[in-house]
């Protein structure tokens, strides 16, 4: 059984994701951070000239750089989020002492189950849609969760043979 103490980092997590997919995204917005903080015409002499469609947006960085910003942060929000999540959720299956790959395939499912009840929550939420690729955004964050748990644990084992 997974211990309590270790499952507390993981539980809490998880609210924090479900309390923020709840949230409108005007409530989660940084544009009017941004347009307080940021000029705009100084953002959009910096930023490549890139264009992003992601499901029925176009974002044209030069032509809406605080929208850019916003997106490129929303979307490194997720994979922060779902990185974390991974490595909680590694956290609490440490007591179990299972396979590493085990361990680390039961992440994977996890988080993509995470992933996509998130995703169904936010199309629950005003002004906010559902997007499957967020699901492969979060993946790829847990992914790299999982990649820094890895780092600690080499860097452990190589302490621990000197």
């Amino acid at each position: 059984m997974v211990k309590t103490a270790y499952s507390v980092p993981l539980l809490l997590w998880l609210a924090l994701i479900f309390g923020l997919s709840s949230q409108s995204y005007t409530e989660q917005s940084v544009q009017p951070f941004l347009t307080s903080h940021v000029s705009s015409v100084k953002l959009s002499a910096r930023i490549p000239d890139w264009t992003i469609r992601y499901r029925n947006s176009v974002i044209p960085a030069k032509k809406e750089p605080l929208r850019f910003l916003e997106f490129i942060f929303r979307k490194c929000a997720h994979m922060f989020m779902y990185g974390m999540l991974a490595i909680w959720c590694y956290v609490a299956l440490k007591p179990l002492s299972l396979n590493r790959a085990v361990t680390f395939a039961v992440v994977l499912l996890f988080a993509a189950m995470v992933a996509m009840t998130d995703e169904w929550n936010q199309t629950r939420a005003v002004q906010r849609t559902g997007a499957i690729q967020d699901v492969g955004i979060d993946m790829m964050g847990a992914a790299m969760g999982l990649a820094a748990v890895s780092l600690i644990l080499v860097i452990q084992k190589k302490k621990q043979s000197r």
